[in-house]
């Protein structure tokens, strides 16, 4: 399912997007990185390589596995604190990131699964944005196998095509997030 997307109504398709986290990159103290989109309208996919990858959202760099606490009676009690796995979309994301959460998904979901990066994974939109200028000196897709407009492990890849989004939709997860934004959608 490809469309088309007018920039104009980006910010109409995050707005419409309420019962998920919905993550973009936004410059904090000079820094570009994966943050919450608390208003749609200040997020622009105008930015350079962010610091942190997307798959920080995925697979945080710090998390709790377990809580203990002491029982009635002697000993305590281990309790596995699993996370929540809420719906995630990330915009933004370069092609080389989505090939690079491939590799990680084969390392998580090899023979011992990893059951806390999967609840977030399964539960994540990975929104991509092509790289529609010349390489930056921290750019890598090439060294994972890919190119700037490389589609694997993304859902939804977007081309900057000037004033509108050539949006194309990759999997199930992809096309669900596109028919919620509706009518702002164009063939």
């Amino acid at each position: 399912m490809d469309k088309i997307l007018a920039k104009k109504d980006f910010p109409r398709w995050l707005e419409a997007l309420g019962n998920y986290e919905v993550y973009a990159p936004q410059l904090i103290d000079d820094v570009w990185n994966y943050e919450l989109a608390a208003d749609p309208k200040a997020v622009s996919l105008d930015y350079p390589q962010t610091a942190i990858p997307a798959k920080k959202i995925v697979f945080p760099q710090r998390e709790f596995f377990f809580e203990f606490r002491e029982a009635d009676t002697d000993g305590y009690e281990l309790k596995e604190l699993l996370p929540e796995g809420k719906p995630t979309v990330i915009f933004g994301v370069r092609p080389c990131e989505g090939k690079a959460v491939t590799l990680t998904d084969l390392v998580f979901g090899g023979e011992i699964r990893d059951d806390y990066y999967w609840k977030r994974r399964n539960a994540a939109v990975l929104v991509g944005l092509a790289c529609a200028n010349p390489p930056s000196a921290n750019c890598f897709c090439l060294s994972v196998n890919g190119s700037p407009h490389s589609k694997e492990g993304l859902d939804v890849l977007m081309t900057d095509l000037g004033d509108q989004y050539y949006v194309e939709t990759r999997t199930d997860k992809g096309k669900k997030l596109v028919s919620e934004g509706g009518a702002i959608f164009h063939e």
